[in-house]
């Protein structure tokens, strides 16, 4: 029998929810790594980006991110940064709304990359149907 409970720590903005037989996990938190125990399950509210890559290929920049879920999700950003600072919008991705199974998704950024940009960094901004926003970690793209 599992009882689940949820905590919600409201200062972290991260659900924990507790489940009893849960396998223990590894995650990521500022840079960090923490292994929660076996009856936690950790994930960020509202987060629903799995994964982001990005990979160089003949001067162009693929891009490519995975969801754990779009239920209540309106749209995605990719966003653009020269310095890791400030970043700019260069598409707009509807989201499925209505699954809750894992999806991907690929675009190219169609700006030719030089080596002489130096580092390129992307992020996703997922904007949800209540209007919240959230942001992926930025990656960083070097063509040297």
């Amino acid at each position: 029998m599992k009882a689940i409970f949820t905590l919600f720590v409201t200062c972290l903005f991260i659900t924990v929810s507790m489940q009893l037989n849960a396998q223990p996990r590894k995650v990521i938190y500022n840079e960090n790594e923490i292994t929660l125990p076996n009856y936690l399950k950790f994930h960020a509210a509202d987060d629903n980006v799995n994964s982001i890559q990005g990979k160089l290929t003949d001067k162009a920049i693929f891009i490519s991110w995975q969801t754990a879920t779009e239920t209540n999700t309106s749209h995605f950003e990719l966003q653009r940064s020269y310095n890791g600072n400030d970043f700019e919008p260069i598409e707009t991705i509807t989201a499925g709304r209505i699954t809750s199974d894992i999806r991907s998704y690929t675009t190219n950024d169609d700006k030719e990359y030089n080596a002489a940009d130096g580092n390129v960094y992307y992020r996703i901004k997922t904007v949800f149907t209540n209007g919240k926003e959230n942001f992926t970690t930025a990656i960083v793209i070097n063509g040297n």
